[in-house]
């Protein structure tokens, strides 16, 4: 029996190897499914005499006997039987001799082989029931290994179904990723015209001139409101088909999609995988359910890849902080630290011909679309471990309303330290606030900004997102790790890429969409002072350490 063919030539093969061993008149193949019902379909040999059987001429009561019992039947004379004898599938074919076996394999039944005879009673004897209970594990065997291999197949076709959505529609984001860059640079060109727009606005102009340059910021902020409109548009795209997801269901889902990859390694003599999965309930997130079941997919099948000699998986998730933390983690070969820096990058594998290398590309720009980050640590020789956290639904609410606590009382002239690495951005800021009555400092990227907030501890930091070396998000972070009670307020050309959950997860109090007016900075920061002043009542005011 090759249990590579189809299903119709396995149960066909079956059938005539039946007749052949038992010298039958009539055989077939019944079928059971997970629920020990009579499947329908069923697969017949007959005699001449005989050649159309359908599933209501079989002896259902022979067949049920055996389902039941899951013990070989052998009837050499059905007159001996009372119950048979009034069945209308006995009588209508004259039956004498019946013989039906089980198909058992790990205690699974999968079916029946029936045969029967009406020449005379006697037709079966002992040694045909041996031969055929011997003949039907093998059938049992051959049945295991096409379902098995049908799940393989399907599985592999809906991967690669998967996988060409994933390709397809990687290539609108980055259409829609790079419309976005194009709108970053454009937004910091209009944020320079349209401060020294205002700026020069502060000044005794002549009617004609202040009309003209009126009608230069209106022209700029029409211009900023079309980028908005693309920017809408690219948030649209990320976020369009975001709900409430239970991430407890995702994992389980990726898991019993893969699970015909290791569930019968140990049946084929190869060395086991083991999958643990340990999620607990009410972790849910915002998020496309189907591309994060994509993305658990991908890393639990990385992880099958990379334990080719069998070993452990382990999938957990927590609620820590407002976040929801996934990881998968495997005692495999682990990853060389010269790969590591690479298994991100769009069509790096080192899986061969057998491997696309978007896996861990796309799965990394899904958590970063839902708001969340990927990292990866390995050791060779140790095993290797992703982590994923997301903005857990319950929390993001919360965080989202609480931007204003945690700022302590500040001093009536406000020190700001302004951050930005295009100097036609960060001047005429600097030259508005120091006119607005601040003193203002200034940094081109954020190591200077560290270093000068350590020497000058300003009250308000105002930064830049996109930086070189280190981001608006890191200096957040390093900020907050020196003074948990400076306010932070990003300002970003692509705010669409900031997602407001993350940067208060960084530690910002707010975010400044360029290009925007000065105006919108002097309000901002009054907000935040009034804010600070609520607080003081109740909290010790921090003085100038200088």
């Amino acid at each position: 029996m090759n249990a590579g063919a189809g299903l119709d030539d396995l149960l066909e093969s079956m059938t005539q190897d039946t007749i052949e061993i038992t010298g039958a008149e009539r055989t077939c193949v019944v079928l059971v499914d997970a629920n020990t019902k009579l499947e329908m379909r069923v697969a017949t040999s007959a005699t001449a005499r005989e050649s159309d059987v359908d599933v209501e001429d079989l002896s259902q009561t022979v067949i049920q006997r055996v389902i039941e019992s899951r013990t070989p039947l052998l009837m050499h004379d059905v007159f001996d039987d009372e119950e048979l004898m009034g069945r209308p599938s006995i009588t209508s074919l004259s039956l004498r001799s019946i013989l039906c076996v089980p198909m058992i394999r790990s205690e699974t039944l999968y079916g029946v082989l029936y045969a029967d005879s009406a020449s005379a009673a006697g037709s079966f004897d002992s040694v045909d029931q041996e031969v055929l209970s011997l003949f039907a594990e093998q059938a049992a065997s051959a049945l295991e290994t096409h379902r098995l291999v049908a799940d393989v197949q399907n599985s592999m076709n809906e991967l690669r179904a998967m996988q060409e959505r994933l390709v397809k529609g990687e290539r609108l984001r980055t259409m829609g990723e790079l419309s976005s860059g194009v709108a970053h640079e454009f937004n910091n060109l209009l944020t320079s015209i349209l401060a020294r727009v205002q700026l020069i606005n502060l000044n005794n102009l002549g009617r004609e001139l202040k009309q003209d340059l009126d009608l230069i910021e209106k022209a700029c902020l029409d211009a900023a409101a079309v980028v908005r409109r693309l920017q809408s548009y690219t948030r649209k795209q990320r976020q369009e088909h975001f709900e409430r997801v239970d991430l407890a269901e995702i994992c389980s889902d990726a898991v019993e999609f893969l699970r015909p990859l290791w569930s019968t390694r140990r049946r084929h003599g190869r060395t086991p995988i083991h999958v643990k999965l340990r999620v607990g309930d009410g972790l849910h997130v915002e998020g496309n359910p189907t591309e994060l079941r994509e993305v658990v997919t991908n890393l639990l099948k990385n992880a099958l890849d990379a334990l080719a000699d069998g070993g452990d998986i382990s999938i957990r998730a927590t609620r820590e902080e407002g976040l929801v933390q996934l990881q998968m983690e495997d005692d495999g070969p682990g990853i060389p630290e010269d790969i590591q820096a690479r298994v991100f990058d769009p069509f790096f594998t080192t899986k061969g011909e057998r491997g696309t290398g978007l896996g861990l590309c796309l799965s990394q720009q899904i958590v970063d679309r839902h708001g969340g980050e990927m990292t990866l640590e390995s050791r060779v020789g140790e095993g290797t471990r992703f982590t994923i956290e997301l903005p857990s639904a319950d929390a993001m609410g919360e965080a989202l309303e609480k931007t204003e606590e945690g700022l302590n009382g500040l001093q009536p002239t406000l020190r700001v330290l302004v951050v930005d690495d295009d100097e036609n951005v960060r001047k005429p800021l600097c030259r508005f606030l120091e006119r607005s009555g601040y003193e203002v400092v200034s940094a081109q990227d954020g190591e200077e900004a560290e270093a000068l907030a350590r020497d000058q501890r300003p009250d308000i930091v105002i930064t830049d997102v996109a930086m070189p070396r280190v981001d608006g998000l890191e200096l957040c972070r390093r900020l907050k790790r020196d003074r948990a009670d400076v306010p932070v307020v990003l300002m970003s050309g692509w705010t669409s890429g900031v997602d407001p959950a993350r940067a208060h997860r960084a530690g910002a109090t707010a975010l400044l969409a360029k290009p925007f007016a000065l105006q919108q900075v002097t309000d901002l920061l009054g907000t935040i002072a009034e804010a600070a002043q609520r607080n003081s009542d109740t909290r010790p005011q921090v003085t100038d350490g200088s």
